[in-house]
């Protein structure tokens, strides 16, 4: 009777040790990336180049934007099949997330034009079913999964989910090659920030920005950006990428950074809709009279469906009326052609038939502790005489304009403004309007074109890094023609 008590207790402690080993081993499968901490610079990683030698030493690309936004991605070499599988991992646990399968495929195997099955409520949340990269018919061709190879799946109505690459596991080759980001590490960000108020505003987009700048400013990849104080069952999933991507994750993310040793204040303005812009301009007016050295990155539109007769009037005008410091300029003022008129009433005619409506409301969300106003905005001060041309910008604060990045394969067919074409033509319509007023455009389109994106919207880690060391060389080279 005692043996057998003696081996049922060590059974019960073997099964016990199992267990934990188990769930142990569970997350650290789906958190191993987050779990590197990169304090010998975080983009080593990202394969931009080994920080070599003084910064002023890099040879010049004579303009950041878009020198350094138009390129290629080269898959690197000898990558392990670990850090592979890592990547992998990543995708399917965040598409998870949305309920997204794993294969990417309907059992049907009909794909394109079609939802998943147990599609939710609202359209936007549609993803494009795919087809399963690792199975025998990869390639949708005509709506349906089909065993086409890479050269046949090329076509202009193919959708190939093998060609998608990871940033993580790429290099970016920019078209000119003096114009590779070389690396700036953490101690590097700081020393160019250094005295600067940092004010990051707009939707997801920016959002991923912010966190990906703030894991480099803290040197900290594991949760520099998150609030130390977070529930630490929710700290745990929000780990290294998955502070970006994770659905959980942003109501932990710390959107008020004092950084770099205090010389670097940070701020994230989630600001989702064109008309919830009016709190921006007095928040950066207010800035501007107690800091000297002010920089803004703001972008939007998504949740406007690209409409330009929103974003422009309602966001983007004020603001270049005050960067430009002058209202009296034809350039400020939008007319939409009559092209663009058309292309979005067609637009709207499609989301007609499709019965798609805006599900996000024009709202700015609880993590904004701006006061709300139904008014808008007090007049700014202007310079009698100022004209609105590149000479007329205010030295200080600093305006850029975060263009929307591509979508990818996953992203819905029932929204026809936010495609391929459409963000494509919103970009360019945005860039007509501000580059001739000398705003600064920082465009990922092209950039991430050719990556895996999260959930069809959304990119992880590697693009938004890329975003913040090309943000960083710009800053560069305003310093090297003293302008910061």
């Amino acid at each position: 009777m005692r043996r057998r008590l003696k081996l049922f207790c060590v059974l019960t402690f073997v099964v016990s040790v199992a267990t934990v080993l188990y769930f142990t081993a569970q997350t650290s499968r789906i958190h191993n990336f987050s779990q590197l901490r990169f304090r010998a610079g975080i983009g080593r990683l990202m394969g931009f180049g080994d920080v070599i030698g003084p910064l002023n030493d890099v040879k010049k690309c004579d303009s950041v934007f878009p020198g350094m936004l138009l390129g290629r991605w080269a898959p690197k070499e000898n990558v392990s099949e670990a850090r592979r599988k890592t990547m992998d991992e990543y995708l399917v646990n965040t598409r998870g997330e949305y309920n997204i399968p794993r294969s990417l495929q309907r059992s049907d195997g009909r794909c394109g034009s079609v939802p998943f099955d147990g599609v939710p409520l609202f359209r936007h949340m549609w993803f494009r079913s795919l087809c399963n990269p690792n199975g025998p018919t990869p390639c949708c061709y005509l709506d349906h999964c089909t065993n086409r190879t890479r050269e046949d799946c090329a076509c202009s109505t193919c959708l190939d989910t093998r060609s998608p690459l990871h940033a993580e596991l790429s290099d970016w080759l920019p078209e000119r090659a003096e114009c590779k980001p070389r690396e700036i590490s953490s101690r590097e960000a700081c020393e160019l920030l250094n005295g600067t108020t940092l004010v990051l505003a707009g939707d997801s987009f920016v959002r991923h920005v912010f966190v990906a700048l703030v894991m480099l400013l803290t040197d900290d990849f594991q949760d520099g950006a998150l609030k130390q104080n977070a529930p630490a069952n929710i700290q745990q999933i929000c780990q290294g990428m998955y502070q970006i991507n994770g659905l959980r994750c942003r109501g932990i993310l710390d959107q008020n950074r004092t950084l770099c040793g205090g010389t670097v204040t940070a701020t994230y303005l989630e600001i989702m809709s064109a008309g919830a812009g009016r709190f921006l301009l007095p928040h950066i007016d207010n800035l501007h009279t107690r800091k000297q050295r002010v920089l803004l990155l703001a972008g939007l539109g998504i949740h406007n469906d690209f409409r330009i007769d929103l974003v422009w009037p309602l966001f983007i005008q004020p603001l270049v009326e005050y960067f430009t410091n002058s209202t009296s300029s034809s350039l400020v003022n939008m007319n939409v052609s009559d092209s663009e008129g058309a292309r979005m009433a067609s637009w709207f005619d499609l989301r007609k038939k499709y019965g798609v409506g805006n599900a996000v409301p024009p709202l700015i969300l609880g993590s904004n502790k701006l006061p709300s106003s139904n008014k808008p905005p007090s007049s700014f001060s202007v310079q009698p005489g100022n004209k609105a041309t590149p000479s007329s910008l205010r030295p200080w604060p600093k305006f850029i304009w975060a263009g929307t990045h591509a979508p990818g394969l996953l992203k819905t067919p029932v929204l026809p403004a936010q495609s391929y074409q459409g963000v494509k033509f919103y970009n360019e319509a945005m860039a007509r309007r501000l580059e001739p007023l000398g705003i600064p455009v920082l465009d990922s389109f092209n950039m991430t074109a050719p990556l895996h994106a999260v959930d069809g919207t959304h990119y992880g880690y590697g693009a938004n890094h890329l975003k913040v060391q090309v943000l960083l060389h710009w800053v560069k080279e305003r310093q090297d023609r003293g302008e910061w």
